[in-house]
């Protein structure tokens, strides 16, 4: 297992990885639905297909309240923080 900053970093890598999928592929109207077997979210497009899983609930809410590219904006905003710690 990584240590924090290492995890943080990975996270961070994860949710632009996925927002750029998503954001390429599909519309922008998401919805999420919570799967209880894994605590997680999973995102689905306008046509109920599922586009993304797995997010922690603070980042699926992201994902659907905002723009991708609001979202990965933040996540380079992030990754400065964490350059400098």
């Amino acid at each position: 297992m990584p240590d924090l900053h290492g995890w943080v970093g990975q996270q961070i890598a994860r949710i632009e990885r996925d927002l750029r999928a998503v954001d390429k592929e599909h519309g922008r109207n998401w919805t999420t639905r919570w799967n209880a077997s894994s605590d997680t979210f999973t995102i689905y497009d306008d046509n109920g297909s599922a586009v993304a899983a797995d997010f922690l609930p603070a980042v699926a809410g992201l994902a659907v309240a905002n723009d991708p590219a609001a979202v990965l904006r933040r996540c380079a905003a992030d990754r400065k923080i964490l350059a400098e710690h």
